[in-house]
């Protein structure tokens, strides 16, 4: 059975999975209340999605001159990590390639996410280490859902301009309509029988959410792709800063991993990091 590691100060006490490593809990002792989705409409919290974001054609990928398959966002949010560092404000796990994990995905990695308390703030960081000789192809999400009511605003700090529709997970943001947005945005304008909505290259910003009861600021670094989804009728919000998306639908032939929208080519020895932070405003 998966653990659940906690991390606690005088503002928030926080639960994390030690399957997906994923984040469940975020309670405020301030509000008294619950920040992360709790519902079973859907069924995840904040999965990580790793190696790949969104589907592939038929669910399968070419690399190194074979044929591997993966589900949809990966393995990584049904993984067992292991427990690396452990206190009372902060939890590393991580997750290594294995035997298992090569049957589908044919590289060497490590997968580090660490979550730290600052007072009202939870910081969430990813870091990517390339250990093998070759380099290493990989896409990387962060799906947290934050509990709202149904009346909710986005505020930006730099306008994304627009927005587009997803088909299936997918967006053309060349040939699709694009739909204007300034520095909020109503999610009641929002047409989520359609799927979820994209945002190309928002830019590093802070986004508040903003239901009229409580307000929440996800702050994100520099993604290509920004990806805003709700199950129409729930009260929770997905915002998604993700390095990837999608595989085009209309893709007939099997897909190399070097055309997958968002792949990250990272060199023998080096590291990726990067920082997402949820605070209670």
């Amino acid at each position: 059975m998966a653990m659940t590691y906690g991390i606690e100060n005088e503002c928030l006490r926080v639960s994390i999975n030690q399957l997906g490593a994923e984040l469940v809990s975020i309670w405020s002792k301030t509000r008294h209340e619950e920040l992360l989705w709790q519902g079973e409409a859907w069924q995840g919290r904040a999965p990580i999605l790793f190696p790949i974001v969104g589907n592939l054609p038929n669910g399968q990928y070419q690399a190194k001159g074979q044929t591997y398959a993966l589900p949809r966002h990966g393995f990584a949010r049904n993984s067992r990590f292991e427990l690396r560092t452990h206190d009372s404000q902060r939890v590393v796990l991580g997750l290594r390639d294995s035997e298992q994990s090569r049957l589908v995905y044919p590289y060497c990695f490590d997968l580090s996410v660490s979550y730290t308390l600052d007072k009202d703030t939870v910081k969430v960081r990813f870091d990517v280490v390339n250990d093998q000789e070759e380099a290493l192809l990989f896409s990387l999400g962060f799906h947290p859902a934050f509990s709202v009511s149904h009346d909710v605003d986005l505020i930006f700090e730099d306008s994304p301009q627009h927005y587009c529709y997803g088909n299936q997970g997918f967006v053309d943001f060349v040939s699709q309509p694009h739909l204007d947005m300034g520095l909020s945005l109503s999610l009641s304008d929002v047409d989520f029988s359609r799927g979820a909505i994209y945002i190309r290259e928002p830019q590093a910003q802070c986004i508040v959410v903003n239901d009229g009861m409580k307000a929440l600021g996800l702050s994100f670094p520099d993604v290509p792709y920004l990806v805003i989804w709700k199950k129409p009728a729930c009260e929770f919000i997905c915002i998604e800063p993700c390095f990837g998306i999608t595989a085009p639908s209309s893709q007939d032939t099997l897909l190399a991993l070097t055309d997958k929208p968002g792949i990250i080519r990272l060199a023998s020895g080096e590291r990726f990091t990067t920082v997402n932070e949820i605070k209670l405003m």
